[in-house]
């Protein structure tokens, strides 16, 4: 019973782990292979997030997100983590693809607006 309980905790703290870090870590996701020809590829599976996750900004932002297309710390297509977020750092404006992007930005804007140069 006792070892239930510790291999559930362990599984709780690493979900959360997981949650918590989001897209910070440099690690490139894994590919995914689907073996039934009839359910829809992950790279449109992806997009239609992507689509409705620029969908959730205003007509400015959108414009400007999808100009941009990539988040300058992750290097994910914006959209890819849900509604890109918009900061401001270095006299610059852009978007970045999740909250774990925004520390990172914050404290170092000048690199990360460097690599969309």
């Amino acid at each position: 019973m006792q070892l239930m309980n510790v291999r559930l905790l362990g599984a709780a703290v690493a979900v959360l782990t997981a949650l918590t870090l989001g897209c910070g870590s440099d690690r490139e996701p894994e590919p995914t292979n689907t073996q039934d020809k009839g359910a829809p590829s992950s790279d449109t599976t992806e997009q239609d997030e992507v689509t409705a996750a620029l969908a959730e900004l205003s007509p400015a932002d959108r414009k400007l997100a999808m100009a941009q297309k990539v988040c300058p710390v992750s290097g994910r297509p914006l959209g890819s983590m849900g509604t890109p977020i918009k900061v401001t750092g270095g006299g610059e404006t852009v978007f970045l693809c999740c909250g774990g992007c925004v520390k990172r930005f914050e404290n170092d804007p000048e690199q990360y607006l460097a690599k969309m140069k």
